[in-house]
């Protein structure tokens, strides 16, 4: 079994193959992707920064919930502290280890305070799905995505780097896992990076057409395809 993201980082061939126009259509992208903020100047080592960026969009989560406003950040993000935690120690070891610091806070309570500003924009209280699950299919695993607003799915990159041709695949394979078993109707993606101030977004459809020549639906029975294929992934 894999993670849709192994399957978008690690099976270069097999996108080239279906979406042969693909790095060149993102190669063009990168004229289009909007500075949103400044980014923002850390001194946060790596290990530390994955938590910190796992605490912000808790906290962020948890604010849109209860219909709180981003005046409780703070509170926020000092509770979510347990529930950062349970996640991200499932993929890094010796977390608990950890202790944040006060800079730590107030770096997650600025991407924290980011997503809830740039989202209440764009409408978050009225028609929002908050970490969609996907089922998965074939040797894909279930996936979790980020959130989904209105018609548009959102996939957040907190990373102190610019964005990459494996977000994209990213968020396509969740609309291809979002097609057999449909939990909202999706017709944009996004990429929204609040640690470095970039969005990305653009139209499915379209988006499939100028990386594959071909429909959403006929691209996401490609993918579909592919992971239903007895095939060895070690």
């Amino acid at each position: 079994m894999i993670s849709e993201r192994q399957l978008a980082q690690k099976h270069s061939s097999f996108w080239r193959d279906i979406a042969p126009m693909g790095e060149t259509f993102w190669r063009a992208q990168h004229a289009h992707i909007l500075q949103k903020w400044e980014p923002i100047k850390t001194n946060a080592y790596r290990f530390s920064r994955a938590f910190i960026n796992e605490l912000a969009f808790v906290a962020f989560t948890n604010i849109v919930k209860a219909g709180e406003n981003n005046n409780v950040l703070k509170a926020y993000v000092e509770n979510g502290i347990e529930t950062a935690t349970a996640y991200i120690s499932r993929f890094q070891n010796n977390l608990n280890t950890y202790q944040l610091t006060e800079n730590d806070i107030l770096e997650a309570m600025t991407l924290a305070g980011r997503l809830y500003d740039y989202f209440s924009s764009v409408g978050v209280m009225n028609d929002t799905i908050l970490r969609p699950k996907f089922a998965g299919c074939g040797e894909i695993m279930a996936a979790e995505g980020d959130l989904i607003v209105g018609q548009t799915l959102y996939e957040i990159k907190a990373g102190n780097r610019p964005f990459r041709i494996s977000d994209l695949r990213q968020v396509l394979t969740y609309c291809a896992l979002n097609r057999l078993q449909p939990i909202s109707t999706i017709n944009e993606i996004a990429l929204l990076n609040p640690r470095v101030g970039l969005l990305w977004t653009y139209n499915l459809d379209m988006c499939c057409l100028s990386i594959a020549g071909k429909s959403a639906s006929e691209l996401f029975d490609d993918i579909v395809d592919y992971v239903c294929q007895p095939r060895n992934y070690l």
